[in-house]
């Protein structure tokens, strides 16, 4: 199950990556005409799975709760995290990539946040996998 969640985060990150990266070159963005249905199906994908991540660290999962701190810690290095910080701090990453799927505009720092947590929790659930 650990190799499907890497899998679905690895493609939110390059879903969000790509969506982005199209943004840039054509102006903001109005709609979602340019991303594929693909691709907002990995980000609602994406989406759905920090959902799951965050009820896993609302119950204590305390696997997941190492998992993401350690993402969050690549971006954050000198902040010490607790349970209520991760979750409060997944969840802004969960309404950033719920807003981008809607079309939101938003700065490129959100976006880059949103890309390296994606990433980062792809890499972390690789790591379990392996």
């Amino acid at each position: 199950m650990s190799e499907g969640k890497a899998g679905i985060l690895a493609a939110s990150a390059k879903a969000v990556f790509k969506i982005a990266h199209q943004s840039k070159h054509k102006g903001k963005r109005k709609d979602t005409a340019e991303s594929t249905a693909g691709q907002r199906k990995n980000l609602e994908r994406g989406r759905l799975l920090l959902l799951e991540i965050i009820k896993n660290l609302a119950s204590g999962n305390t696997e997941d709760m190492a998992r993401v701190e350690r993402s969050l810690r690549a971006l954050h290095t000198r902040t010490q995290f607790d349970q209520a910080m991760l979750i409060r701090d997944l969840a802004d990453i969960c309404v950033t990539l719920h807003h981008f799927e809607q079309d939101a505009s938003m700065s490129e720092d959100r976006v880059r946040d949103m890309f390296c947590v994606l990433e980062f929790l792809a890499e972390e659930y690789e790591k379990m996998a392996q």
